[in-house]
């Protein structure tokens, strides 16, 4: 099936930053698929940063025309969903909300426009706390339709959650084919 033409969200939250290099790749990539890409910045990292063009890197803008990436689309709404949305990074909280249906930022709100127009999500999640702290929502996340984690692991020391952004690209392309990459939950060596 692959990503050719397909319509592809990038929701950036507040952490985005720890993968920020690898996201820029794979968008990268996705553009040279001819995938549309839409950078979604949220309310939270609007606040802490307004320069959109920092917040996407100018060297990832400078590179396309407007037509294959488009940053905070003015004709983008809530209703619209996506052949895929990929949420970096997703904290406790987004973790929370999603598995428990709390609806109430931006974040939170695409994802469930996308879950119920029967749409993938793909999230990268990121836990600074141990694994039992959010195993339940995560359980609750694998068991989701339509939800889709890129693969991590748990950092032996300090035991958070840390996600294999190598492999980030192609589980955009198992999402949009309606498959989960596997192993979701793999061993850290510190990629």
């Amino acid at each position: 099936m692959g990503v050719e033409g397909k319509r592809i969200a990038f929701v950036l939250t507040g952490d985005y930053e720890d993968i920020k290099d690898e996201l820029i790749g794979t968008i990268k990539s996705l553009i040279e698929l001819d995938a549309k890409v839409y950078l979604i910045i949220s309310e939270l990292l609007q606040d802490k940063d307004t320069k959109i063009e920092r917040i996407a890197n100018k060297s990832l803008l400078s590179i396309v025309d407007g037509e294959r990436l488009i940053v905070n689309p003015e004709e983008f709404s809530l209703q619209d969903s996506f052949d895929i949305i990929v949420v970096a990074s997703c904290n406790e909280n987004i973790i929370f909300k999603v598995a428990n249906n709390i609806v109430d930022d931006l974040v939170s709100t695409m994802v469930k426009n996308q879950l119920v127009n029967q749409c993938p999500v793909v999230l990268a999640i990121k836990n600074d706390n141990k694994l039992e702290d959010n195993s339940k929502d995560i359980g609750t996340l694998l068991n989701s339709k339509n939800i889709y984690l890129l693969p991590f692991g748990q950092n032996n020391t300090i035991g958070s959650l840390v996600v294999r952004t190598d492999l980030l690209l192609e589980t955009i392309e198992y999402g949009v084919e309606g498959r989960q990459l596997k192993p979701v939950y793999i061993e850290y060596k510190g990629i």
